[in-house]
């Protein structure tokens, strides 16, 4: 069953996060105070918040913020992004993911989201429509990666993006000493560093 958050629920989803993400990217993870404030952004999309059930068990989640490309013109372009979005560990890597984001691109697509953009595994989204920015000439801070993805839920919204500039929502940017005063108030878990972390 996938459905809209309930308030009463946000406290179970944070911890969902906190629990899928920890230790993945960092020692301890941000993501669950990430959602937190994002919660209360202007740019959050609360009809586009959605978790996911399985035998009443809360599996998964997902979210979307608004976003913006900034055009070689000056002028800039409405688009969205999402994320955190998680599953619970264990139910990964048996295709739940891809099942809650499918559901979800479609309620954003009938919610008049025209494109997103994302960071993220170009093997994994590839298999929902994403593709390459930089393959669009779509720059990341300035530069083209091959982790920014793309896709147009209206076809040719980008057609006119050559040299657009992407920069990740302010919100995403979370103070680390907040998030971990804010940590501080789930169960104890051990943050360890490990080689396949990003940010060490």
């Amino acid at each position: 069953m996938i459905r809209n958050e309930l308030n009463s629920e946000e406290r179970a989803v944070e911890e969902l996060v906190r629990d899928s993400f920890w230790n993945v990217y960092r020692p301890g993870c941000l993501e669950h105070y990430v959602l937190h404030v994002m919660r209360s952004s202007p740019g959050f999309y609360k009809e586009l918040n959605f978790v996911m059930y399985l035998d009443d068990v809360l599996i998964g989640q997902v979210v979307f913020h608004k976003a913006e490309l900034k055009l070689k013109d000056g002028s800039t372009k409405e688009i969205a992004t999402f994320g955190p979005i998680a599953i619970h560990n264990d139910y990964k890597r048996k295709k739940y993911g891809m099942i809650l984001l499918a559901f979800a691109l479609n309620k954003a697509k009938e919610q008049g989201i025209k494109a997103l953009l994302m960071e993220g595994n170009y093997d994994f989204y590839s298999k929902l429509g994403f593709e390459r920015a930089k393959d669009k000439n779509i720059l990341y801070y300035g530069s083209t990666v091959d982790f920014l993805l793309y896709k147009e839920l209206e076809e040719g919204y980008l057609k006119d993006c050559d040299q657009a500039n992407y920069m990740t929502p302010k919100v995403y940017y979370v103070d680390e000493k907040e998030a971990e005063d804010f940590d501080l108030s789930f169960k104890p878990m051990e943050k360890k560093k490990l080689d396949s972390q990003i940010f060490k």
